[in-house]
């Protein structure tokens, strides 16, 4: 077999992997499942196979190897912040009409994840200052948890005792994309014009792109800043994958005409 397709096989693992980091993760533990199980039934199935399949098993368990090695690299050391450096943006120091938080999802038990908790609690902390008379907290929804990040980030803001009069935590079955956050807002608040926008730092600037293409002016408001970013997730691996989803996230918001 030639060597070009050797090398595929070989890196196949590795683009696999990358793929199913754009998923929700039960359907990353479902497609890992899958693909392994039906891996195993056909290597393992046929004991007489052909030299050119014995090939292809050799190149796919080097290129396990390979994604092993990527892993406990990215695991140790903070790979995840410095591809996540680009998409910084300078925090804001105005006032602006609201602040807009995308608050980033739950646990499957309900309870905020890391990135969630940093991200509301920040905006929070703008609301109090004073930076904006109103504070909108943007939940998504999950065909498999609900709307479990309504229940929290609710729960979690009357436990900050938060003005009730500026705050809105938005609660709909079509927010599951930045895209849609930024269509419900403009849909239901045509009035404002400039806001603070609060997510995560590697998060921050397709944000931006996606409510300025929606006519808004966005002033960052990024829960991290260069300093910080390496420890803006619960471990390196984490915020590896989300770099990774920012940038494939990013070329396909592009490619899209979303931003």
């Amino acid at each position: 077999m030639k060597k070009k397709y050797m090398l595929f096989f070989m890196f196949l693992p590795s683009l696999f992997y990358f793929f199913i980091c754009q998923f929700q993760i039960h359907w990353r533990q479902f497609l890992v499942a899958v693909v392994f199980s039906v891996g195993f039934i056909a290597f393992s199935g046929n004991k007489n196979i052909s030299e050119k399949h014995r090939a292809i098993e050799l190149a796919l368990f080097k290129g396990l190897a390979v994604l092993a090695v990527i892993l406990v690299f990215v695991s140790i050391y903070p790979v995840g912040g410095l591809l996540s450096i680009h998409f910084m943006s300078p925090n804001s120091n105005k006032k602006a009409d609201a602040i807009i938080v995308l608050a980033s999802g739950s646990t499957p038990s309900g309870d905020p994840g890391y990135s969630g908790f940093q991200r509301v609690s920040h905006g929070v902390r703008l609301y109090k200052e004073k930076r904006a008379p109103k504070l909108i907290i943007s939940t998504g929804y999950s065909d498999i948890y609900g709307f479990n990040e309504f229940v929290w980030v609710s729960s979690f803001t009357s436990l900050l005792e938060v003005d009730k009069s500026g705050l809105t935590v938005l609660k709909d079955e079509s927010i599951i994309t930045t895209k849609a956050e930024g269509e419900y807002i403009k849909k239901h608040f045509p009035e404002l014009k400039t806001i603070l926008l609060v997510t995560s730092g590697s998060h921050i600037k397709r944000s931006e792109m996606v409510f300025r293409k929606k006519g808004f002016n966005v002033l960052p408001a990024s829960t991290h800043d260069k300093n910080s970013v390496n420890y803006a997730y619960e471990s390196y691996l984490t915020a590896f994958n989300a770099a990774i989803h920012e940038w494939i996230g990013l070329l396909y918001y592009k490619l899209r005409g979303y931003i």
